[in-house]
């Protein structure tokens, strides 16, 4: 590996990059809230009611990616 790949890996480990702490941070937030009304959801006995929903925001977050990109 040359000096710019080591640079590279720095960057993103040690969170300097902007695009790097906003991943970070929307995927912590993510999981969080996923692992937290799947938990419920369970508990209730509605996991595939869990599925649907899982599946059905999807959509929603590639359609966000497309407008934020597209901005």
């Amino acid at each position: 590996m040359d000096a710019g790949t080591w640079e590279q890996i720095l960057r993103v480990i040690s969170l300097s990059d902007y695009n790097t702490r906003i991943v970070i941070l929307g995927t912590t937030a993510l999981g969080i809230a996923c692992g937290l009304i799947g938990s419920f959801m369970l508990l209730r006995k509605r996991s595939l009611m869990a599925d649907a929903v899982s599946h059905a925001t999807l959509p929603g977050i590639a359609l966000a990616f497309m407008v934020m990109v597209a901005w």
